[in-house]
C-alpha cells in the first residue's frame, strides 16, 4: 500500500483548509491520513463500543495521565488446579484458559477515556517518521510525546491562548498577503522557528490556488465553513484587492507614501463601479431598478468629472509652461519691457488661479488698467 504523505488531493478544494495540520491531527480520516494510524478492532464490552489499540499507543496515553485498570486475573482454583498438573499439562491449561478469557473479555485492560482521549487517534509512529512533510510529522511526534518540540509547543500555546485572539488575526492577513516570515517575525517580536511553526500549522496559503478567480472562491469558502468570521472576510477581501496595502491602509493610512495613496484613491474611486454590478444582480423590483439607474447615472458622472480633472491638469500644466518660458524670455534691459512681461505674467497666474471661480474684488491688473 502506498503510504500517504500529504492530502495533495483536498489541496484547493473546500475540505482544506489553511490550519490543515493541525485538523488533520484531531481528525486525519477526514484527509485520507488513516493508512498512517494503527489498525483498532471494534468490538463489545457489555453495553458499550470497546476499541482495542496497540501498545505503543496505550504507553502514549498512560504517560499522558490515562489511567487503566488490569482486569486479568487468574482464579484460585485455577492456580491451585495447575500446580497439581505436569509442567507440559499445566502450559497447555494456561494457554486454554487464557484463550477463553480473550473470548469474554477483549483486553486484559480496561482504560477510562476522558473527553480529551475517547476520540484520540492511534497513529503509527513508524509509518509517521516516513513522512516528509516536516511540520506535520514534528506536531505528530510532540503531542505523541515521542520527540518535544520548543517551537511547536509555543505555536500550539499561542494558537489556543484567547489573549491571542487579535494577533492571530493580523498573523493571518499577512500570511495571506504573502509578507515574508521573517518581516513578520521581525514586526511581532517572535522568533524565525516559532512564527513558521505558526504559519505552517494555522496559516499555510501555499497551496491555494494562484488563479485570482480560484482564489476568491476560496476566500468565499472559507467564511462559509467558518475558518473566517465577517470582519476577518473583510480585511482578506481588501488584501485580495490591494496585496499587502489593503491591509495596511485600515490603521497606517497617514504614514502611507504617495504613491500608495494614490492608489488606494484610484480603488475607492472604482469601488463605485463593483458596487453597480453587485446591485445588477439583485436588481428584481421596480424600486430596485430605479435605484440602479440613480446609482449608474452618478457612476457616469464620476466618469465625467475624472474626464474634466485630467483636462484641467493638462491645462494648468500648459500654463505652467508658458509662465516658464516667458520667465526665462524677460528683457531685463528695459524697465518698459520688464513691466510689460511681468503684467503678462500676472494675466496668466490670474487665469491659472481663477479657472473656476471669479473674484469678488478687481486685482492690482485690473486696477491699473483704469484709464
Amino acid at each position: 500500500m502506498k503510504l500517504v504523505q500529504i492530502p495533495v488531493g483536498k489541496i484547493g478544494t473546500p475540505y482544506h483548509r489553511p490550519s490543515w495540520r493541525y485538523e488533520a491531527l484531531q481528525n486525519p480520516y477526514k484527509y485520507n491520513l488513516d493508512p498512517l494510524c494503527s489498525r483498532q478492532l471494534s468490538t463489545k464490552l457489555g453495553e458499550e463500543d470497546y476499541h482495542i489499540s496497540n501498545a505503543g499507543y496505550m504507553k502514549r496515553l498512560i504517560n499522558q495521565g490515562l489511567t487503566c485498570t488490569v482486569i486479568y486475573r487468574i482464579p484460585p482454583v485455577v492456580t491451585k488446579f495447575s500446580t497439581k498438573l505436569k509442567p507440559k499439562l499445566a502450559s497447555k491449561f494456561a494457554g486454554l484458559y487464557n484463550k477463553q478469557f480473550k473470548k469474554v473479555h477483549p483486553s486484559k485492560t480496561y482504560c477510562e477515556h476522558s473527553d480529551t482521549t475517547a476520540n484520540y487517534p492511534s497513529w503509527n509512529i513508524t509509518k509517521v517518521k516516513q513522512l516528509t512533510d516536516q511540520y506535520f510529522k514534528k506536531l505528530i511526534l510532540h503531542m505523541a510525546g515521542i520527540d518535544f518540540s520548543d517551537d511547536i509547543d509555543f505555536a500550539l500555546r499561542f494558537w489556543m491562548s484567547p489573549e491571542n485572539k487579535e494577533l492571530r488575526k493580523h498573523i493571518g492577513c499577512s500570511s495571506w498577503a504573502e509578507v515574508p516570515i521573517e518581516t513578520q517575525a521581525k514586526r511581532w517580536r517572535i522568533t524565525v522557528p516559532r512564527m513558521k511553526a505558526i504559519i505552517n500549522l494555522f496559516y499555510d496559503f501555499s497551496h491555494f490556488p494562484k488563479d485570482r478567480t480560484a482564489r476568491w472562491v476560496m476566500l468565499k469558502q472559507m467564511t462559509d465553513i467558518g475558518e473566517l468570521d465577517h470582519g476577518e472576510f473583510l480585511f482578506y477581501k481588501k488584501i485580495y484587492d490591494l496585496g499587502e496595502l489593503g491591509w495596511k491602509m485600515q490603521f497606517d493610512y497617514h504614514h502611507l507614501s504617495v504613491e500608495e495613496k494614490e492608489k488606494i484613491a484610484t480603488y475607492l474611486n472604482e469601488t463605485g463601479i463593483t458596487n453597480a454590478i453587485n446591485i445588477n444582480f439583485g436588481v428584481n423590483t421596480t424600486k430596485d431598478i430605479l435605484i440602479y439607474n440613480r446609482l449608474i447615472h452618478d457612476v457616469h458622472k464620476l466618469s465625467i468629472y475624472k474626464q474634466e480633472l485630467k483636462q484641467k491638469e493638462a491645462m494648468i500644466s500648459l500654463m505652467e509652461m508658458k509662465a516658464k518660458e516667458i520667465g526665462r524670455d524677460i528683457n531685463v534691459g528695459s524697465e518698459e519691457a520688464n513691466l510689460e512681461d511681468v503684467k503678462l505674467l500676472q494675466a496668466l497666474i490670474k487665469e491659472l488661479s481663477s479657472i473656476d471661480n471669479e473674484p469678488k474684488f478687481p486685482s492690482i491688473i485690473d486696477v491699473q488698467s483704469v484709464p
